[in-house]
C-alpha cells in the first residue's frame, strides 16, 4: 500500500502550500491550544458517535500533529516507519475494514483526536463520510460570540434529535429546521427521523456543491433552509438526487443573496453585462452546439498536478455558460486499456455466475431488496449465499448492509431497478460488483475486488451522467458489468464486464480455459460499429425517442381521472418509471380486480425479497411501446376499480 501512501503524502504536501500561501497553519489544529484561556463549564461522554469526518478538524494534543496537514494527510517521508505503520492501516482497512473506534473530543461540534490519527487520515484519505468514535464534549462558557450563540442552539437542538451534521452560519437555524422538518419545538426525533434526514442532508449537500456551493460563505445547512421553506419537507424527502438539484438551481439566485451583505434589497433590473467571452472568440456559431470538455485524471482530481487556479478557473466557465459548456472529470483513467481486464460474455447471467466461481463461494452475496431477483437466485444456484439489502430513496441503506454481513453487494447504484433510487457517490464498501442492465446489477464484497456501471445510464434525460462506481474506486474493487442488449437490442447477447487488475491475474489462472462464448463475427462488428461512431448516433437518437415516448406516456396519465391521485417518480432515467397511487386498496386486491376486467399490473412489491421491503400501491411502469390509446381505457378501468372500492380515493364526486 505504499503507492497510496504516495498519493496521500502528495495531497498533504499541496494542503501544506497552500495554507503557508494563505498565511494559515499547515498543521492540524490543536485543541489544548485553542483552549488556552477558554473556560470550560462542563464536560459531557456521550459515548459511540458517527462522527462526520469533515467535522474531524485536528488533535487534541500537540504531539504528532506536525505529522499531518490541515487536511489530515501525511507530511513524513515513505522510507519512516511512520508511512510503514500508514500504509499497514491502509491495507488493513482495505482487507477488514477499521472498526475500531478513535477517541475525540468535540468542542464547538469539531472534533479532535486524541487516539486514532492515523485511523482518521486513512478513513479521510478514502473518502469516508463518517468515522465511529467515543467521543467527550467540551462545553465552553457562554459569550456574545457569534460561534458561541450557535453552538448553544446546536447543543439544544442535538439534544432532540442526535443529528450532529447539519450546520449553520446564522442564529436561528437549528429552531427553524425542527420547524420545517413538522417537529414541534420540544419534540424528540426517532431513528427512522434520524435517517430519513441524514439521507436527505446528504444527497441535498451534494447538491449544493454540484452547483458550485463552495465558493458561497454558506453551509448546506443554510441553504437547505431556503429550499425546505419552499418544497415541503416530506416531498423532498421522496425526491431524487436530479429533482433536488434541477429544484435548487431554481432557487440559487435567492440562496447567493444569502451572502450579500443587504439581504433585503430587491433588484428590480437585471445587471448590464458585457458581450460574452465565447461570442468574442467566435467559437459558437449564432445557434451552438454544446461543448463538452473532460479532464482526465490518473488517479483523481485532488491528487492531481491541476492547482487550484485551474478549478477556479472550471468553475467561472461552468457559471458563465451553463448550457453551452458542460465540463466533466474522469478520475482513475489508466494510462493504458488493458484488454485483458474485459471480459466478454454471452448475457450477464453467464458473467454472474463466473464471478461466483471467481470471487469465491462461501462469501455471503447482498442482492437488492427490492430489486432484480433473478441474480440472487443466480449466485444462490452457484453455491453461494444470498442476504437481502434494503433500498430506499437514497439508494442502497448502509445500515441494512451493515446488518445483513454481506461480502459481497449485487447493486445498480446509478438508476436501481425497480425503484430507480440513485446511490450517493459517497458510498463506499470493501467489494462491489456494479452493472449496467436490470440483468447486470452491481456488487460489493469485502476482501475481494468491484464492478461498477449503471444499467440504463446511457438514457438519462436530465443534468448529466452519475459517474460509476468504478470511476471513482480508488482502490480497484469495482467491477463494472454492462450489456448491449438494452442499447442495441435484447437478441444480441452480447455483454461485458471489466475486472480491475487485481482480478485480472486470478481470473486466468482460475477462470481462463472458457472460450467466449459471444461469437468473434458479432464482437468485430460491434467492434466497427463503436469505433466508427454510430454506437453514439444511436444512443442519441434513441434517447430522443425515448424521452418523447416517456412524457407522452407521463402526460396521458397525469390527464387522466388518476392523474390527480397519483404520483412520478424516477422518470429522470432508465426506461422504466414508477407511479404511487392514493389507495389504501392492497396491490393484492388490486392486481385481482384489474386482472379481471383485462389489466395486467406490475407493482413495486412484485420484486421485494422480503414482505414489507417495498411499499404498496406503487406501479412499475416500462413505458417503450406503449399504446397510448390502451393506455387510456387502462386507466380509466383502473380510476373505476378505485372509485368503486371507495378507499383512499375521494376525487370524484
Amino acid at each position: 500500500m505504499l503507492e497510496d501512501y504516495k498519493n496521500a503524502l502528495k495531497s498533504g504536501q499541496r494542503a501544506y502550500r497552500a495554507c503557508v500561501a494563505r498565511g494559515q497553519s499547515p498543521y492540524l489544529a490543536v485543541l489544548d491550544d485553542i483552549l488556552n484561556g477558554v473556560n470550560i463549564v462542563a464536560q459531557e461522554p456521550l459515548g459511540l458517535v458517527d462522527i462526520p469526518a469533515e467535522s474531524i478538524v485536528g488533535t487534541k494534543t500537540s504531539g504528532r500533529h506536525t505529522a499531518f496537514a490541515a487536511n489530515f494527510m501525511p507530511l513524513l517521508e515513505e522510507d519512516t516507519e511512520f508511512a510503514i505503520k500508514w500504509s499497514n492501516l491502509c491495507e488493513a482497512h482495505l482487507e477488514e475494514g477499521i472498526h475500531t473506534p478513535i477517541i475525540a473530543y468535540e468542542f464547538l461540534n469539531k472534533f479532535y483526536v486524541q487516539e486514532g490519527n492515523k485511523r482518521v487520515s486513512v478513513l479521510k484519505y478514502f473518502d469516508a463520510v463518517r468515522i465511529a468514535g467515543t467521543v467527550t464534549r467540551l462545553v465552553p462558557e457562554r459569550n456574545e460570540t457569534l460561534e458561541n450563540k450557535i453552538y448553544y442552539e446546536f447543543l439544544d437542538f442535538y439534544k432532540l434529535s442526535k443529528i450532529n451534521n447539519v450546520q449553520f452560519s446564522r442564529l436561528g437555524g437549528y429552531a427553524k429546521l425542527q420547524t420545517l422538518v413538522c417537529k414541534a419545538a420540544s419534540e424528540v426525533w426517532s431513528d427512522d427521523d434520524r435517517l430519513n434526514f441524514s439521507a436527505l442532508y446528504t444527497m441535498f449537500s451534494q447538491q449544493f456543491y454540484a452547483l458550485g456551493g463552495s465558493a458561497l460563505e454558506l453551509t448546506p445547512g443554510d441553504a437547505l433552509l431556503v429550499y425546505l421553506s419552499v418544497y415541503r419537507y416530506s416531498d423532498a424527502c421522496q425526491s431524487t438526487p436530479s429533482q433536488v438539484r434541477e429544484n435548487l438551481a431554481k432557487l440559487w439566485d435567492e440562496i447567493k443573496i444569502l451572502t450579500e451583505p443587504h439581504a433585503v434589497t430587491l433588484s428590480l433590473e437585471p445587471n448590464s453585462a458585457s458581450e460574452p467571452l465565447l461570442s468574442k472568440l467566435n467559437i459558437f456559431s449564432q445557434k451552438p452546439s454544446q461543448l463538452k470538455v473532460v479532464f482526465l485524471h490518473e488517479h483523481n482530481a485532488e491528487n492531481s498536478a491541476w492547482v487550484r487556479a485551474h478549478d477556479k478557473g472550471i468553475e467561472a466557465l461552468q457559471q458563465a455558460f451553463p448550457d453551452r459548456v458542460f465540463i466533466t472529470r474522469k478520475e482513475n483513467i489508466e494510462p493504458e486499456v488493458d484488454a485483458e481486464q474485459i471480459i466478454i460474455g454471452a448475457g450477464t447471467e453467464q458473467l454472474y455466475s463466473m464471478l461466483v466461481q471467481l470471487l469465491g463461494r462461501d462469501r455471503l452475496y447482498g442482492v437488492e431488496d427490492p430489486g432484480y431477483s433473478k441474480a440472487a437466485r443466480i449466485y444462490a444456484l452457484g453455491g453461494a449465499r444470498t442476504a437481502p439489502v434494503l433500498v430506499d430513496e437514497g439508494g442502497v441503506s448502509l445500515r441494512s448492509l451493515e446488518m445483513s454481513g454481506a461480502q459481497i453487494l449485487h447493486t445498480s447504484p446509478n438508476h436501481q431497478f425497480p425503484t430507480g433510487a440513485v446511490t450517493p457517490s459517497w458510498f463506499s464498501t470493501n467489494f462491489a460488483v456494479e452493472a449496467s442492465t436490470p440483468s447486470a446489477p452491481v456488487t460489493l464484497a469485502a476482501n475481494a475486488s468491484s464492478a461498477a456501471d449503471d444499467y440504463d445510464s446511457e438514457f438519462r434525460f436530465t443534468l448529466r451522467p452519475i459517474p460509476t462506481l468504478q470511476s471513482i474506486d480508488r482502490a480497484g474493487r469495482v467491477i463494472y458489468v454492462n450489456t448491449f442488449s438494452r442499447t442495441l437490442a435484447p437478441s444480441l447477447r452480447i455483454s461485458y464486464m471489466v475486472l480491475p487488475k487485481s482480478l485480472t491475474e486470478r481470473y486466468r489462472a482460475q477462470l481462463g480455459f472458457y472460450s467466449s462464448t459471444v461469437p468473434a463475427m458479432e464482437q468485430y462488428t460491434l467492434a466497427r460499429f463503436l469505433d466508427e461512431g454510430y454506437f453514439e448516433a444511436h444512443i442519441n437518437r434513441m434517447r430522443k425517442s425515448y424521452r418523447a415516448q416517456r412524457d407522452a406516456v407521463i402526460d396521458t396519465i397525469l390527464q387522466s381521472p388518476l392523474g390527480e391521485h397519483c404520483r412520478v417518480s424516477g422518470e429522470d432515467a432508465g426506461l422504466h418509471f414508477l407511479l404511487t397511487i392514493d389507495t389504501k386498496c392492497t396491490d393484492h386486491v388490486l392486481r385481482a380486480d384489474a386482472e379481471g376486467r383485462g389489466v395486467r399490473l406490475s407493482f413495486l412489491s412484485d420484486f421485494a425479497l422480503r414482505p414489507g421491503s417495498a411499499p404498496q400501491h406503487t406501479l412499475v411502469i416500462h413505458y417503450p411501446g406503449i399504446d397510448l390509446g390502451r393506455l387510456r381505457s387502462a386507466l380509466s378501468i383502473l380510476e373505476a376499480l378505485l372509485y368503486f372500492r371507495d378507499w383512499k380515493y375521494k376525487g370524484r364526486k
